[in-house]
């Protein structure tokens, strides 16, 4: 064989194997570039979920198999469907964002519960009847079903359902507790039953103010906002929501601390009654706020309508008083209310001179506490860490305003050497009626807004 044909067939064979090298090593590129979070298929290997740990190692996962991930693996009695598919997991998601929308998807028949985080047994799954053919109503059957309740009420923890058979219509309310992104506890209430036809009420559970009923009723009422503490499921609504108040007393008074002088939360106004005539419609009542240190005693007089509701009530304050310091703990949320009494708990609060020179003219460190509700829960769920690396910046705190929406702000608190409370900075966020993580999301993406606060 000449030479030259040797050297020919070496640099073909040669070619040859350097162009399937250049396949392969593409192939595998792009192989490799396809094992994105959204492709992602189980194999007999490695399942999703490892796929998706190692991408939350490289910090490539979106929001939604963030969430997927991570609540897996913290298990939070979720019980989330093992290698959800994408659409799955973006369902899963959803029902996690719009956790009343959810609810009320609970409710009907022939429901798919396998994509809601939700742990059935913990909220009677089994001695209640709770189960996906019935839904949350039981085996009551109805031609039409809809949700009544206002969509945009973000603190109450319920929801209202109406259902229609023929000629009778049922009203629900569904309280539920919330707990560690998952329904802990689900409670059904059949609140009225009626014949439309008649317009006849056939069932109402409502305790009404006979003479049987009233000075309990005003005990109960006394007591709303105490369930919170008490059970941890306070739901915004009177403590005993099956009272039987109206249409015109709740729209005048969301509770009923309302009727009398609070610049703080329920939790921090203990409502006592004192004494009560029923031949003459009055009944007196004691406020003793404490944080601000003052007891408040009311005069009032009631008024029910034919059917004995609680319609109406005329207060008129008859003393208030000085009283001494009662709470054994406090922290810095406390000189965030209106006319807390800092003297009298300095020691508790632990703050300097400093700080309290600079508030104390404005009775609060918020700049728009005029603005904020008054029975507004400075709480955990409303208020979250911001991290840049490892160094926390601050707090971003969602409010609520009365007006009825939530507005944001960015809350850095300053500490002297001795840990003393010294300073407070506190800048409006420009979002509204959005969720704390949302706000959260944004605020970390805008260095704009950053760089303004004095951050970066």
């Amino acid at each position: 064989m000449k030479l030259s044909k040797i050297i020919k067939i070496f640099v073909l064979y040669t070619f040859l194997i350097i162009l399937v090298c250049i396949i392969i090593f593409f192939r595998r590129k792009k192989n490799n570039n396809n094992i994105s979070i959204n492709t992602i298929e189980e194999t007999k290997e490695t399942s999703v979920i490892s796929q998706l740990g190692k991408l939350a190692e490289k910090n490539e996962l979106d929001k939604i198999d963030g969430f997927y991930y991570w609540n897996y693996m913290a298990g939070n009695y979720t019980k989330l469907k093992e290698n959800a598919t994408r659409e799955e997991r973006e369902k899963i998601y959803n029902y996690h964002k719009d956790e009343k929308g959810t609810l009320f998807e609970m409710c009907k028949k022939n429901g798919d519960w396998s994509l809601i985080s939700c742990n059935p047994e913990s909220f009677g799954y089994n001695d209640s009847g709770y189960n996906e053919r019935d839904g949350l109503l039981g085996s009551y059957n109805y031609d039409s079903i809809e949700r009544i309740d206002d969509n945009n009420t973000y603190e109450n923890a319920f929801i209202l359902v109406k259902t229609k058979k023929e000629n009778i219509e049922r009203l629900y309310r569904i309280r539920y507790v919330w707990q560690d992104n998952t329904y802990a506890n689900i409670y059904v209430d059949l609140e009225e039953e009626k014949d439309i036809t008649k317009n006849k009420i056939i069932y109402d559970n409502r305790k009404f103010f006979n003479e049987e009923n009233i000075k309990l009723n005003f005990e109960e009422l006394c007591l709303d906002g105490e369930k919170r503490l008490i059970a941890d499921e306070w739901d915004g609504t009177y403590y005993g929501e099956d009272i039987a108040v109206s249409d015109n007393f709740r729209s005048k008074y969301k509770i009923f601390l309302d009727l009398f002088i609070h610049y703080s939360p329920l939790e921090y106004n203990k409502v006592t009654l004192l004494d009560l005539d029923i031949n003459k419609k009055k009944v007196k009542f004691e406020v003793d706020s404490l944080l601000e240190c003052k007891k408040r005693t009311y005069d009032c007089e009631y008024k029910l309508t034919e059917d004995l509701q609680l319609d109406d009530m005329r207060v008129s304050i008859l003393k208030e008083e000085e009283t001494e310091a009662k709470l054994n703990t406090m922290n810095r949320a406390h000189t965030f209310y209106k006319y807390t009494d800092w003297v009298k708990y300095k020691d508790l609060i632990n703050y300097t001179e400093k700080f309290y020179n600079k508030f104390k003219e404005n009775c609060s460190y918020f700049p728009d506490i005029d603005s904020i509700e008054n029975n507004f829960v400075f709480d955990e769920p409303y208020h979250q860490s911001i991290k840049v690396w490892d160094n926390k910046i601050g707090t971003i705190g969602k409010y609520l305003t009365i007006n009825g929406e939530y507005y944001f702000y960015f809350i850095k608190f300053f500490y002297d050497k001795n840990n003393k409370l010294d300073d407070v900075f506190c800048k409006k966020l420009p979002y509204t009626n959005i969720s704390i993580e949302e706000a959260k999301e944004r605020f970390l993406a805008d260095t704009e807004l950053q760089k303004e606060l004095g951050i970066k």
